[in-house]
């Protein structure tokens, strides 16, 4: 279980949604080195793209964002 790092309460698991091309909906991945911004969007071909889990306390409402390695890495 993870508790909060302000008060050491329970915190909640979920996810940041994100909308892409035709407000299609999906969730927020870290993606490592700056940004390479192309006519069409940011490329991200090449670098580390990890999902991002989002923690929330069940007391306080802080929120902490985590980019875990896959569990085979």
């Amino acid at each position: 279980m993870i508790t909060c790092l302000r008060c050491q309460s329970a915190m909640d698991v979920g996810y940041l949604m994100d909308r892409g091309h035709g407000n299609a909906a999906g969730t927020a991945n870290w993606v490592s080195d700056p940004p390479e911004k192309r006519w069409y969007g940011i490329r991200t071909s090449g670098h580390a793209n990890l999902p991002v889990t989002a923690y929330r306390c069940t007391v306080c409402g802080y929120v902490e964002l985590r980019a875990p390695l896959p569990a085979d890495e």
